[in-house]
């Protein structure tokens, strides 16, 4: 909605314009109250770390949201700066795809936040954050009922924010990925045209517009690519981890498991296509450096443009300008999850192990034994 333009009729009446800024409204409303429950939770319920680090988990992906608002002018040009690239290139069949796979992502996205929902409310997991409010000490008994509903209702708000916040992000940024990769095999693609007609210039031009565009869409959409990558492995090591140490029912495991599809989803539709672009563009830039031989009428003066303006370009998309997206990094950053994973494994083992030869845990059983 942000991204949109507003129609002209809206902007005539009051009201209208009202109307169409209701689901704007109703966002910002679920998300801060989410955010001042999550700091209540950090303050009534025992298990203080954990909610803390949820807190803290929300406020970074608020982050990356207030960013994209902040350039959602700019990321509505974007895509009209690659269009217009596409049309000097005379390339339009390439749209239907793309629709189609467009469609087919918000069909899925638009199925699964109901499906998390209605599992999570039949699970035990939801049984056990109402026993956590009800055996909280800071929480007045007659009030406890009432906040095991606004417990339930925060979950609902919680995955609404997550999907609002995260899903339309990592979908722009995966379909203008694939919309750049196109973009750069087909100027490869014309590259023999531009030879036989000998239209140096324009060969140029595409080039340029192709690496501002790239530049254009790191300095943009960075921050938020690293924010929803972190995103996705937190929730990718919360979920197995879940999974692993705390899960005893089929629904919770189920809810689990979407949730794993989800995550892993997610972080694969931001690395794998934005490698993907980056592999394409850099093929594009060797043959703009490779161009001088193929011109000999102006091999001289192709090579000064080339090495002034494009030799020394880095292009690339990036996580905040620190990683250049690539298939190694997602490999590390797997690799990343596993060792994390198996080092709190391995210190949870070690601290149970300790806590059952606790001298005073043995007295304590003994006693216990003995009362019975």
């Amino acid at each position: 909605m942000e991204t949109l333009s507003v129609p002209h009729s809206c902007k005539k009446m009051r009201i209208y314009l009202w109307i169409w800024n209701i689901p704007k409204y109703f966002y910002y409303t679920i998300l801060f109250s989410s955010l001042m429950f999550q700091i209540a939770l950090s303050f009534l319920v025992s298990e203080t770390r954990r909610e803390i680090a949820s807190f803290m988990f929300i406020c970074i992906q608020i982050s990356g949201h207030i960013s994209v608002f902040r350039s959602r002018r700019s990321i509505r040009m974007l895509l009209k700066k690659a269009s217009a690239i596409f049309k000097v290139l005379h390339c339009f069949n390439k749209w239907r795809k793309l629709k189609t796979l467009l469609l087919f992502y918000c069909i899925v996205m638009c199925f699964i936040a109901p499906t998390l929902v209605v599992t999570y409310f039949h699970s035990q997991m939801r049984m056990n954050s109402h026993k956590k409010i009800r055996n909280s000490i800071y929480i007045l008994e007659h009030t406890k009922e009432q906040f095991v509903i606004i417990m339930d209702v925060w979950h609902v708000f919680n995955v609404l924010t997550q999907y609002v916040t995260c899903v339309p992000v990592i979908g722009y940024y995966c379909f203008l990925c694939i919309y750049l990769k196109l973009l750069c095999y087909e100027f490869i693609s014309k590259k023999k045209i531009f030879i036989l007609t000998k239209d140096y210039r324009t060969f140029l031009y595409v080039y340029q517009e192709i690496s501002q565009t790239m530049i254009f869409a790191d300095n943009l959409l960075s921050y938020p690519a690293i924010v929803n990558v972190l995103s996705s492995m937190v929730g990718l090591f919360w979920a197995c981890y879940s999974f692993v140490f705390f899960i005893t029912d089929s629904l919770s495991s189920l809810y689990l498991s979407v949730v794993l599809i989800l995550y892993s989803g997610l972080l694969l539709l931001i690395m794998l296509p934005a490698s993907a672009a980056n592999r394409a563009v850099k093929l594009a830039k060797d043959a703009v450096v490779s161009s001088p031989g193929w011109f000999p009428g102006h091999c001289e003066k192709l090579k000064l443009i080339v090495r002034k303006r494009f030799k020394q370009q880095e292009l690339s998309l990036t996580l905040w300008k620190i990683y250049k997206i690539n298939i190694p990094l997602l490999i590390n950053t797997l690799g990343t999850l596993v060792t994390y994973g198996c080092l709190l494994g391995t210190l949870g083992t070690v601290r149970n192990s300790i806590r059952s030869t606790d001298p005073s845990n043995i007295l304590t059983t003994d006693a216990t034994e003995i009362c019975d």
